[in-house]
């Protein structure tokens, strides 16, 4: 059995033919298009959207933000490695040497309340890894557990840091137990403070990140409204939020493109390379969680904590996600006193 009909839109005739066939409960529509000269500007029309969705959101720059104040009042330095041109702060004289590792979207900004309070007793360092912060990077670095790994070790034989403790900060924990497992010979001991391992933990939304043009169009919406909009989901004291705190975390991001080397790293890493490996971490772990992290659900602590052997863990009360500074005083002798304990 045949059915025809047809209908006109905008100089396209569309002709619907449906068949019935013989086969049980089998149909189906074959659509037949006239108009061929409209059908090829329709294919034009989709090309050239397609080209204004994805060329600016390849090619466009953010809008700059003034240079960061913090930078005008601390002694940074720079150490170029075969990964890229290392951003750094070094304070403290002391026998054992402290990295603090910073975490996604951010830089060295994000331990102001630690670093001099803990260089009075240890070597500090903190510094932007590659891509990020105010640190370049090279056609060598790889924004996976790997190529972070890599450029850590690459920044410690620059500084002749034999081996130290390694303090992470969200992703920065992440990348600090993949460092401890690959080279262990070179860390002492391991602070991470709420590090998302697993992908089931990961915030709602951020697979669409890995969409292509998704992620990049995405990328228009990070301004100084929406960056402040997120420090107030991180901190549990509000007050911390200021404005130039906001300007501070901002400032760097719009520094070339280190918005597209956070989108990298969102794509190219794979949880699983380093949750499959926790078993082999062989030196002291400290999971320090606070309990009004907005991000990550405190059930991430306690799997790693069974997961990660030699480990301890510990609740940190009336805290967000950013423990180093809204929680500094505590965080300070928190990672002092672990420190202590496992230097060696």
């Amino acid at each position: 059995m045949v059915s025809r009909g047809r209908v006109f839109t905008s100089h396209i005739s569309i002709r619907f033919v449906k068949y019935k066939d013989t086969t049980p409960n089998t149909r189906y529509t074959l659509i037949q298009m006239k108009g061929k000269r409209m059908t090829k500007k329709i294919i034009s029309y989709v090309v050239l959207l397609c080209v204004l969705l994805v060329f600016p959101a390849c090619t466009v720059t953010p809008p700059k933000y003034p240079t960061s104040n913090y930078l005008r009042i601390i002694n940074n330095q720079f150490a170029k490695t075969e990964y890229g041109t290392i951003h750094y702060i070094k304070k403290g004289e002391g026998k054992d040497t402290i990295i603090l590792v910073h975490g996604g979207c951010s830089w060295l900004y994000s331990f102001h309340c630690n670093i001099d309070p803990l260089a009075e007793k240890f070597t500090v360092f903190a510094f932007d890894f590659p891509g990020s912060g105010y640190s370049t990077y090279t056609e060598k670095m790889k924004f996976n557990f790997d190529g972070y790994a890599k450029a850590l070790l690459a920044f410690m034989d620059s500084q002749n840091i034999k081996s130290a403790h390694l303090a992470g900060d969200c992703w920065g924990g992440r990348w600090a137990l993949y460092f401890a497992i690959d080279y262990p010979e070179r860390v002492k001991s391991i602070i991470v403070a709420n590090s998302p391992v697993y992908s089931k933990y990961e915030i709602a939304g951020i697979d669409l990140l890995k969409i292509p043009i998704l992620g990049e169009m995405a990328l228009f919406l990070v301004n100084e409204s929406s960056i402040r909009e997120h420090l107030e989901k991180c901190y549990y004291h509000k007050d911390m939020v200021t404005k130039e705190n906001v300007r501070e975390f901002a400032a760097p991001l719009f520094v070339k493109d280190s918005l597209n080397v956070q989108l990298k790293t969102i794509r190219k890493t794979r949880l699983s390379e380093l949750t499959s490996r926790l078993h082999e971490l062989k030196r002291p772990v400290l999971i320090v969680w606070s309990r009004n992290d907005g991000f990550y659900d405190i059930k991430c602590a306690y799997e790693l904590k069974r997961d990660i052997p030699n480990s301890e863990l510990l609740i940190v009360e009336e805290s967000g996600h950013n423990i180093y500074d809204d929680s500094y005083e505590k965080m300070n002798k928190i990672i002092a006193n672990f420190c202590s304990k496992t230097a060696k």
